[in-house]
């Protein structure tokens, strides 16, 4: 397996100011299929340097905070089956 491969980044700082579609799949642990959608993707930040897709890593931090989604209401009810008791 090549270095490439096996890249971990353990703090912010360690990730490089640009990053391609390997180096995302490496920071944020999504398959490839998904970091690829996320560069074709209208919105998202990607910039061509002698035809490679890359991102800049403070606008795909960025980026990532404006497509939070928060929790579907379905997802967020307690469980029936452990029913939670009110206080009061």
């Amino acid at each position: 397996m090549s270095k490439r491969n096996t890249i971990r980044y353990s703090r912010y700082d360690d990730i490089p100011l640009f990053l391609d579609a390997l180096d995302v799949v490496h920071v944020l642990g999504l398959p490839r299929a998904n970091v690829y959608n996320m560069f074709y993707a209208e919105d998202f930040p990607t910039i061509i340097i002698g035809g490679r897709k890359l991102v800049r890593k403070e606008k795909l931090f960025s980026w990532l905070e404006t497509h939070q989604h928060s929790v579907p209401q379905e997802l967020s009810k307690p469980d029936k089956r452990h029913p939670q008791t009110l206080e009061g």
